[in-house]
């Protein structure tokens, strides 16, 4: 298991504003998105982890130790094809950033509240795209090719293996766990798994970090097409 720390030096204003649900036709943006986007960076705490293991393409699962894990998604299956290994990924900027939007929306500040809560979004993204340049780097030295990350809840996977993915990535050595209704804790977290392919199977015209991947997330604003 590794555990690795993003360092984050500003945050988009622009996605800022994407999660805060103002559209790009929205005019003057509401509120002070510049010092959201400073405050945000002041009350996050990047931490990321994640563990190896070999993928059974055939039987679509991944080999634990002592038993197997089946990926009962197709849309996962289709996104691991050619896959040898997989990375569990997680990771969270902490629990700082919330707990300030929870005093913002207390104290009836409901447009400063939105939009640091919508900057902790961008943050824990950021802090995952790090992950990603990290582990592909890491990869790229045994001629391993790393796929997009692929979160519980994106395409047909369901978001109650949530606890079981948790495990796998050593989540809680970074202080993460899930609730019942499988939501992570904090909220501003990510678990994932990305498959790892030989070199030769590289298709860079069809792999891009931050590519947009249906969700069935009700209410999701960071869907690109919405922005």
């Amino acid at each position: 298991m590794q555990i690795y720390r993003p360092r984050l030096t500003t945050l988009s204003e622009s996605e800022i504003l994407r999660y805060a649900g103002q559209k790009k036709d929205f005019g003057r943006p509401c509120g002070d998105v510049a010092g959201a986007g400073r405050e945000g960076l002041l009350l996050t705490q990047p931490q990321c982890t994640w563990q190896l293991f070999d993928y059974d393409e055939e039987n679509h699962r991944i080999l634990l130790p002592t038993n197997h894990l089946d990926l009962c998604s197709v849309s996962l299956k289709k996104h691991l094809q050619g896959c040898q290994r997989i990375a569990a990924l997680a990771v969270t900027i902490g629990d700082l950033l919330e707990k300030q939007v929870e005093k913002l929306f207390a104290a009836g500040s409901y447009t400063e509240a939105l939009l640091l809560d919508a900057a902790g979004s961008v943050a824990v993204e950021a802090a995952a795209d790090q992950a990603d340049l990290t582990l592909a780097a890491q990869m790229a030295k045994i001629g391993l090719y790393t796929t997009r990350r692929f979160s519980p809840g994106y395409g047909d996977w369901d978001l109650s293996v949530q606890p079981v993915l948790l495990s796998l990535t050593g989540g809680s050595h970074i202080n993460l766990s899930v609730t019942s209704s499988f939501m992570l804790t904090p909220r501003k977290s990510i678990t994932a798994v990305i498959g790892l392919r030989p070199e030769w199977l590289k298709n860079p015209a069809s792999e891009h970090l931050n590519d947009f991947i249906p969700c069935n997330l009700e209410g999701c604003l960071a869907r690109k097409g919405d922005s």
